[in-house]
């Protein structure tokens, strides 16, 4: 077993080699959200959505999230069975799928699913679906074949028992269908007679080898390619008739199944069979075999391969029979990996620590937790060293230098060993002793040689030279004393620049001189910490100073100062590990959370991570190499990878942008329900929210499957926002507790690179105001502040008057009391004139009376005229008591009075006239 898989693995990196390119896979189960792992089928639509059929439903698929799509009971818009067996989007844009119980549609538009109604047998297994140029569908069944004409909305059915039973369907480019059978031939349909031409392919004695016509393609000019059960993949030349076999035998002898086909290149074609994934140039003939190697995360999911589709980025998505889909992506940043896969020819160890390499094209990679390995590039092959008498002396690994034909080994607590390259032997070793030229330490952390030869160690404790004429060492106690060293860097003035971890950069001229560079707070120009990883002198002579925690920085020679770079300016993390350049100058930086490449020209940064397909976003302390061929090897704490700069690809692929979901308090809420248009989520543009639901989040994805976590997203709601928000992992974007009204969601999406996508997604979204702030409500409560606004006039105009007419009355009773007042005034002042005169007459009255006692005939008559002057005298006194009583408020007495005598004394002076008249009183 160990044989094959070491077999598997050559052969995989030969041919990789050989096809130009690595090939790593990527892999989506039910553990990702894929409803089944049995994928029988896929598509990529014309949105840019991926569509894969399998055992327990439909999944469309936008590089984040499945979404599936299963039967629902009594739901006639629901899809006719959860076992999906072929897919086919025709020009319309309507997705056709077959099922094991017949025929249905999706339409994207509305989100949902429709059939041909009575035109079509809706029972029995669908194979394969195809529209030919003239926009009539072709349907395979296991009984036979169906042309539902679209323009006439008619199905015409060719029973197998008549015709032909079909296997599989292919329109070629000529626009020919053609169409493979269980009748071991080939048949093309015949427009002009509606019949169909047998061709055979096959020999009499092929044909009695059971061997059924399986996929089949149009592969332009070198015809139609067949897959068969037993006889491998034949190539049918539509000119000559004539026939070529490819990959009829695997490895092992035995028939490959070849049930799928899909064109990758004008010469080149993905096979999928039963023995894994196979890739074909047909003009060369050579093969290339993906199988499933155990430990590997990045080799094909399962060997049992059912549907193969190319996406518009170059991408190949396989689907599997136990396994779901594995995913082959055209990698834009072709990294190789290396990694521990537990078997015998691959890197040991998972935490890599310094590389080098050595005159013979050897690469020496050290290990923090499985020693030392030895890598050479032109054969894939591995060595592996394990502690031992002649080899190493531990697995903890950290200095790495090539001397010549020897290699020195520092250990983090086992002292340093001497390996001769050619022999593969260890000649020499040291370890911290009490004589004076001993190590006083075994914690070797780097090693490094200078340009005038001397071998220096780098320790816990100092730095120590080797002296090879007495083979042993002397500390160096004016180079970073007491000091955790991490590294040397010797530039072109031959000044050694030394790293430490707790003291900050020390560095020696040529000429002794020495010095040392410490972070100082209130120095904006000094050093962006002490704790240094690396140092590293450009090709334009310039030192670059990676930190541990402070990002890196670069150092002005004339002003002494430091310029620096951290997170601020982009970098995805503080923590540098190691810095290299290209042969374009590019500065390679490597961090905990991913490689960068940055351009010291314009300050551009670029971000490499998993995503991009690392091993690991961590890297590890002073791990990295560039060979001669500008190669470079860098070490994480899972595995190494490598890439030639030159080789990585600007990401230009402009991916569509969608809405996916929507939640309202983290619940789902449909578009199409809300849009009021009927349009399916991706295709709303309007949702109407009530006042309660105004706390949402929006999801979206741009649809590219190569690096889709390398896409970038910004958005803006006009209304609220007033700058776009730039989100660079994730994919959703949250609103809480907004105000009725209307806003317009906006969404924009990068790729990747720098340049965002000039086309948007937008969705406008009404929120309703409660039914207490609609028009209508204003309107009543417009009506009724009206209405309030009479009454209290009203009111207001019915006091107003009401008070006028208080006064009025008021005024009139006032008028009244004065014209009262005038006429006693009046009447007294009449009584004054009457009194005075009255007086006057009385006088002489009773004194002619008193006096002219002897006149009696006349007597009478001056009694009567005194009688009534006294009584026009008391009317007059009264009159005036009336208005003394009004003025002063007199009190009236009563008094017991002679009703008779006051009669008679009053009628007594009427007696005369009385007489007068002939009247009598009684």
């Amino acid at each position: 077993m160990k044989s094959k898989l070491i077999y598997f693995f050559l052969i995989f990196c030969s041919f990789s080699s050989a096809f130009g390119r690595n090939y790593y896979f990527r892999h989506y189960t039910n553990e990702n959200g894929l409803s089944h792992n049995t994928v029988y089928c896929s598509l990529q639509d014309q949105r840019g959505f991926m569509w894969f059929g399998t055992k327990d439903g439909l999944n469309r698929f936008d590089g984040h999230t499945f979404k599936s799509y299963r039967h629902e009971q009594g739901n006639k818009k629901s899809i006719r069975s959860n076992y999906i067996t072929s897919l086919h989007e025709d020009p319309d844009g309507l997705i056709w799928i077959g099922t094991d119980n017949g025929l249905c549609y999706y339409n994207p538009q509305t989100d949902d699913f429709g059939d041909l109604d009575n035109l079509f047998l809706h029972e029995g297994e669908i194979g394969d679906i195809k529209t030919d140029f003239r926009n009539n569908v072709w349907i395979q069944s296991f009984n036979g074949l169906y042309k539902y004409e679209k323009k006439k909305n008619k199905v015409k059915y060719y029973p197998s028992q008549i015709y032909f039973a079909p296997n599989r369907i292919c329109i070629a480019s000529s626009g020919d269908p053609w169409f493979t059978s269980a009748e071991k031939a080939l048949f093309k349909y015949d427009y002009r007679n509606d019949t169909f031409v047998r061709y055979e392919i096959l020999t009499s004695r092929e044909k009695k080898m059971f061997s059924d016509l399986l996929g089949i393609v149009d592969a332009g000019e070198h015809g139609l390619l067949i897959g068969t059960e037993s006889l491998g993949l034949i190539r049918f030349d539509l000119n000559t008739g004539m026939t070529e076999t490819f990959l009829k035998n695997d490895d092992t002898g035995k028939p490959i199944r070849s049930r799928v086909i899909l064109p990758f290149s004008n010469e080149e074609f993905f096979i999928g069979t039963e023995s894994g994934l196979y890739l074909l140039n047909i003009k060369t003939g050579k093969t290339l075999n993906f199988r499933k190697i155990p430990n590997n995360p990045y080799t094909i999911g399962d060997n049992a391969i059912y549907t193969l589709t190319k996406d518009t980025e170059g991408g190949v998505w396989i689907g599997t029979y136990f396994q779901g889909l594995s995913y082959l992506p055209d990698e834009y940043a072709s990294f190789e990996k290396f990694f521990d896969m537990g078997q015998e020819n691959c890197l040991k160890g998972n935490a890599v620590r310094e590389i080098v390499g050595d005159k013979y094209g050897n690469i020496w990679i050290g290990t923090e937790d499985a020693g030392l390995n030895k890598y050479v590039p032109e054969t894939g092959l591995f060595t592996h060293f394990m502690p031992g008498n002649e080899s190493i002396s531990g697995l903890n690994l950290h200095g790495l230098l090539v001397d010549g034909d020897s290699l020195w080994i520092g250990y983090y607590d086992r002292g340093v060993d001497v390996i001769d390259i050619k022999t593969d032997r260890k000649i020499m070793h040291f370890e911290a002793g009490y004589g004076p030229n001993d190590l006083k330490t075994n914690f070797v952390i780097t090693i490094y040689k200078t340009k005038n030869g001397r071998i220096l160690m780098g320790t816990i404790s100092g730095v120590y030279q080797y002296i090879p004429e007495k083979k042993n060492f002397k500390y160096l106690p004016n180079l970073a004393p007491y000091s955790f060293v991490y590294g040397f860097c010797e530039d072109h003035e031959q000044t050694l620049w030394i790293a430490t971890l707790n003291n900050g950069l020390f560095y020696i001229t040529r000429d002794g001189n020495t010095g040392n560079y410490k972070f100082d707070e209130k120095n904006p120009g000094s050093i962006s910490s002490n704790a240094i990883s690396n140092v590293f002198e450009d090709s334009k002579k310039r030192i670059w100073v990676a930190t541990r925690g402070n990002g890196f920085c670069l150092f002005n020679s004339e002003t002494k100062t430091f310029t620096g770079f951290t997170t601020k300016e982009g970098l995805p993390s503080n923590f540098i590990y190691k810095i290299l350049e290209d042969n374009r100058e590019n500065l390679w930086i490597t961090t905990s959370n991913g490689l960068i490449c940055f351009d010291p020209e314009t300050k551009k940064i670029k971000r490499y991570s998993t995503a991009s397909g690392l091993t690991n976003n961590q890297f590890n302390y002073n791990s990295g190499y560039k060979d001669k061929s500008d190669k470079m090897y860098f070490g994480t704490i899972n595995g190494m990878v490598a890439f030639v700069p030159e080789n990585i690809k600007e990401n230009d692929f402009n991916p569509s942008v969608y809405i996916t979901g929507f939640q309202v308090f983290n619940e789902e809420l449909s578009l199409k329900d809300q849009s009021g248009a009927g349009k399916s989520d991706l295709f709303a543009d309007e949702i109407v929210l009530p006042y309660d639901k105004t706390t949402f989040s929006v999801d979206f994805a741009a649809l590219s499957f190569t690096l889709p976590d390398m896409n970038e997203y910004k958005y803006k709601l006009e209304g609220i926002d007033k700058q776009w928000t730039h989100l660079k992992t994730y994919r959703k974007a949250y609103y809480t507790n907004l105000p009725p009204g209307e806003y317009l969601f906006r969404l924009k999406a990068n790729s990747g690179n720098s340049d965002w996508i000039e086309q948007e997604k937008a969705l406008r979204i009404i929120i309703n105001p409660p039914f207490w702030q609609t028009g209508w409500a204003y309107l009543c409560y417009i009506a009724l502040i009206g209405m309030i606004a009479y009454v209290i006039l009203r009111f207001y105009t019915q006091r107003i008057k009401l008070q006028n007419e208080l006064k009025l009355e008021k005024m009139e009773d006032l008028k009244q009391q004065e014209l009262l007042r005038s006429k006693i005034d009046f009447f007294t002042q009449i009584a004054h004139e009457i009194r005075t005169p009255l007086t006057l007459i009385k006088g002489p009255l009773d004194r002619i009376i008193k006096s002219e006692k002897d006149i009696e005939s006349g007597r009478n008559d001056l009694v009567i005229m005194q009688k009534n002057t006294d009584r026009l005298l008391d009317l007059a006194n009264q009159l005036l008591d009336f208005r003394k009583a009004e003025i002063e408020g007199l009190r009236l007495n009563f008094a017991p009075v002679d009703i008779v005598g006051l009669v008679r004394d009053t009628t007594s002076v009427l007696l005369r006239l009385q007489r007068k008249k002939g009247c009598r009183l009684n």
